[in-house]
């Protein structure tokens, strides 16, 4: 290899020299350490995020639950409930034919006449 193809490799190949000045040197170091700060206190924030979502989730699970109970306690009273009228309806039906009957008794006395109107 003679001397100018061994200059030419080394331009194309990337390299620092004394022309970059100190300067910009800096500024980019301590971009990248301001950048891995920044990004760290993002993802702390982040972690405390989750940790209060996780936290939350958990609380509303727990009153998910006590509400499930008290909606099958709710439930229960109601057919609990309905169960007592059906109850009263079929013996209000019960009264309802016996009163029939004793009006069909005294309708049938009256037009025999057994039974005297004052």
């Amino acid at each position: 290899m003679d001397e100018v193809e061994v200059k030419k490799e080394y331009q194309d190949d990337w390299h620092l020299d004394r022309r970059v000045p100190i300067g910009l040197i800096i500024t980019v170091m301590l971009q990248t350490l301001f950048a891995g700060w920044f990004f760290s206190e993002v993802r702390g924030d982040l972690d405390n995020t989750i940790s209060a979502v996780e936290r939350l989730d958990l609380a509303s699970s727990a009153e998910n639950l006590r509400q499930w109970d008290r909606i099958n306690l709710v439930e229960d009273n109601v057919q609990s409930a309905l169960s007592a009228v059906n109850t009263n309806k079929i013996i209000l039906e019960r009264i309802e034919d016996d009163l029939d009957s004793v009006v069909d008794l005294l309708r049938k006395s009256l037009s025999v006449g057994t039974v005297k109107t004052p």
